[in-house]
């Protein structure tokens, strides 16, 4: 039986790698961690090209960890579908005009049928405005939406929680 899907974005991948000394961002990293080593092998994980740009772009502590890591990932690719879908994201304001890659992202994980998509952005991905303004959109596309949550949010197989999501095709 196939395992659900999840999409990495790219602020999971640096959480895993921060090595700084901010309380909360510290306790997000082992959330962050915690759900790696527990939890990943329950699911399919995937990442993109535009992760890896975005893990490429400036410089900072652990940046090359982070893009050995990103790389071992497997890559789901950019397609006509999702480059619409990010643009309709954009223009309907369900991501912020000034986060086009946010949109990406999001435009990816639907496009390819993505279960989860994984983030600690809660200002404009992982919250229930998002989630139920992106399902209008996206199944406007003829997509499902992934479920947009954290480390914290996502199920969890050691609690009893069912990981798979139904299909209703």
């Amino acid at each position: 039986m196939k395992k659900p899907t999840v999409y990495l974005d790219t602020n999971v991948i640096s959480m895993l790698h921060y090595g700084g000394s901010d309380i909360d961002v510290m306790s997000a990293r082992m959330v962050t961690r915690d759900w790696w080593e527990s939890e990943r092998r329950h699911f399919e994980v995937f990442a993109s090209v535009l992760t890896e740009r975005e893990l490429a772009d400036g410089v900072y502590r652990f940046q090359s960890d982070c893009l050995k890591f990103v790389r071992r990932l497997s890559y789901v690719p950019r397609n006509a579908i999702s480059r619409r879908l990010a643009q309709a994201l954009l223009d309907a304001k369900v991501i912020p005009v000034n986060k086009p890659v946010d949109a990406a992202q999001l435009a990816l994980a639907a496009s390819h049928e993505m279960d989860y998509l994984l983030t600690w952005n809660y200002s404009h991905l992982a919250n229930p405005i998002t989630q139920a303004r992106g399902e209008k959109l996206v199944t406007q596309f003829g997509l499902r939406m992934p479920l947009l949550v954290s480390p914290e949010s996502i199920p969890q197989v050691r609690y009893g929680h069912v990981v798979r999501r139904p299909r209703h095709d």
